[in-house]
């Protein structure tokens, strides 16, 4: 039986889109930065940004194949450093992701790359990898195996009290029984300190972001194919900065794809592990950001 995405999911993605449009566009008009890459000259146009992003926020409708009453559950620890306070890095993130609150496996997904972030620029560039174990929803057990390559590039953005974090993903995928085949996906992260003028210690803060998903192939081998729209992901969190390394969030994201649309319960944590590198190359005694190495 079919049904509808909520009212509410439209709601709150407009709600998003003004938010974007009310900060962004004053200050963004004659906004553009210019990044030099490898051989690529990339120009960045701030204007241009909360345009595209009005649309990729449209909300999306579809209809359900699974019980989208059932609420899941997302658990998840994202962690990234930096190697010698240099332009090199790691991130990577582990996620347990049920159909039910717990027990019923929807996803299990480990994910790491290297990061590079150019002198100057503030653009921050991963190269990474991902291996993903899909389960069935309800009581079959059976799962899917995937490995999984993939380039981005993030770039914050920032109007006065307001946080905004741009992701531009490519995915090379690798299923087990299926084709090759890839994936585009662009993330408009919002984050808004409630209780302090800035994202700083103590911080309780609204987490937004709107995520939609491409794909760069239908055909997925025998003779099955998938729609060129994948899914596309709202969501809305509370967070709190615990110390400069480390914050907590707890929200909710709707999950739509061509077929069905679920809410899903989600705790994550964040880590900046900078420190525990510092100590790797620092000589004890040497204090950086508020730490004694």
């Amino acid at each position: 039986m079919g049904h509808w995405v909520p009212e509410w999911l439209s709601i709150k993605t407009t709600f998003l889109t003004f938010i974007v449009f009310v900060y962004y566009l004053p200050d963004a008009w004659h906004r553009s930065e210019s990044y030099t890459v490898g051989y690529m000259n990339v120009r960045i146009n701030y204007f241009l940004m909360p345009i595209i992003g009005f649309f990729l926020l449209l909300p999306r409708y579809g209809c359900a194949q699974i019980d989208e009453d059932r609420m899941g559950a997302w658990y998840m620890y994202f962690f990234n450093t930096t190697f010698k306070e240099g332009p090199w890095g790691a991130q990577g993130d582990i996620q347990y992701r049920n159909w039910n609150m717990a027990g019923d496996l929807e996803q299990l997904l480990l994910r790491g790359g290297i990061t590079y972030k150019p002198q100057n620029a503030n653009i921050k560039m991963t190269l990474g990898y991902g291996n993903v174990t899909t389960g069935v929803y309800g009581t079959d057990d059976s799962t899917t195996a995937e490995s999984r390559l993939y380039q981005e590039a993030l770039f914050p953005v920032r109007f006065g009290r307001v946080h905004t974090h741009h992701r531009f993903r490519y995915e090379q995928r690798f299923v087990a029984s299926q084709d090759f085949r890839t994936r585009y996906r662009y993330n408009l992260f919002i984050n808004i300190p409630l209780n302090r003028p800035a994202m700083e210690k103590k911080s309780i803060y609204l987490a937004l972001y709107n995520e939609l998903f491409i794909n760069g192939q239908r055909a997925i081998g025998n003779g099955n194919q998938v729609e060129v729209f994948d899914r596309n992901r709202f969501y809305t969190a509370l967070g709190y900065i615990i110390d400069d390394s480390l914050k907590i969030q707890l929200g909710i994201m709707n999950q739509t794809t061509d077929n069905w649309g679920k809410n899903q319960f989600q705790v994550s944590l964040h880590h900046e592990i900078w420190s525990l590198w510092a100590g790797l190359f620092l000589p004890e005694g040497v204090c950086i950001k508020g730490y004694v190495i």
